[in-house]
């Protein structure tokens, strides 16, 4: 089941054109976006009332409309059938449309009931837009289910071993303390360490002569919305507040996380980087390693459930914010299903 009355990425802005509609599937739905001559986007459910046929296939007019390319039927981007070939007046032939937001270069739909839509609810992203910051955006198409995506990001005990392929795991940060504060339909959570080596990523990006303090700060919104501010420095010089310079004895970066469940085993992870530093072919490099440890972790988690639903998980001491989480979420789950 997924949260419905939230909002969800359904692409990267420069995804969505004027010259080809792009097809999507979110929570389950078939969803078509296009840009309108207006510069704003469209979204429909991505079929054809008459015969089903995907409207993705078609084209865009200049009159802001999408073409069916099986009989001509016509809709307008509120959904409405402008025209149907042979007839008159096409009646009440119409099919869903969707609310959209674009935000952080980032296409943004509500999938619940379009008159409960409420901008308030939308993720913050002012980080991704400091001045004089960069970003760097990273996708992947997952084949797991959202929720083991979730349970990744909220469990940072992974980030010890999984990541130590790629330079950003070290052993010490699993005995590190953790200070988790649940606030409404999300959390905040902490995770630092003093006076440690390095991992081999942080460490040659920082450039750290010495020991290092780490930290990983971690916002999460549910239902699928994290934004982390990770980090080491020099030791002593502020953790999370240091003012050294970056790559001189410190490195940091803002990991926003968008989390668009595609179907019940299959996820879109959407990830946008905020960072002070210039990028480098060496942080592309170690950003993708990175994500590609969490996708590879969760597919195979997945198999394995798929082939043994009934074995259960077992709970650890550090699974504090994954249990809140999942606890999150359901209610959000159960609060929809006494409203509807």
């Amino acid at each position: 089941m997924f949260v419905k009355n939230s909002w969800y990425v359904a692409g990267w802005s420069d995804e969505v054109g004027q010259q080809k509609p792009l097809a999507r599937i979110m929570l389950g739905e078939h969803v078509v976006l296009f840009r309108k001559t207006d510069g704003s986007v469209a979204a429909l459910e991505d079929r054809c009332a008459h015969r089903r046929m995907p409207l993705s296939l078609g084209r865009i007019t200049d009159k802001d409309t999408l073409i069916c390319p099986y009989h001509g039927l016509t809709y307008n981007s509120s959904g409405k059938c402008v025209h149907v070939p042979g007839q008159d007046a096409p009646g009440e032939i119409r099919i869903r449309s969707y609310p959209v937001e674009e935000r952080a270069g980032m296409v943004w739909l509500w999938m619940g009931p379009p008159n409960k839509a409420e901008i308030d609810k939308m993720f913050d992203c002012s980080w991704l837009e400091r001045p004089g910051w960069h970003t760097t955006r990273l996708y992947r198409h997952a084949k797991a289910n959202y929720l083991l995506l979730n349970d990744n990001l909220a469990d940072l005990l992974h980030v010890a071993y999984l990541h130590i392929p790629s330079g950003g795991g070290s052993e010490d940060m699993g005995s590190a303390e953790m200070d988790l504060k649940i606030q409404g339909d999300g959390f905040h959570f902490e995770r630092k360490t003093n006076d440690i080596p390095a991992p081999a990523g942080y460490g040659r990006l920082s450039n750290a002569q010495q020991n290092i303090d780490r930290w990983h700060l971690l916002d999460y919104q549910g239902p699928s919305f994290y934004r982390v501010h990770t980090g080491v420095a020099e030791i002593g010089s502020g953790g999370p507040d240091s003012d050294l310079p970056v790559g001189f004895g410190r490195w940091d970066i803002l990991p926003h996380h968008f989390i668009t469940p595609e179907t019940e085993d299959t996820v879109h992870y959407f990830q946008v980087v905020g960072h002070e530093w210039v990028p480098t072919s060496d942080s592309w490099t170690f950003l993708n390693n990175v994500i590609d440890e969490d996708v590879w972790a969760i597919e195979h988690q997945q198999t394995a459930l798929c082939a043994e639903p009934d074995i259960p998980m077992q709970t650890i001491p550090s699974d504090g914010p994954l249990r809140a989480m999942r606890g999150i979420v359901e209610n959000m789950l159960a609060v929809e299903t006494q409203t509807q």
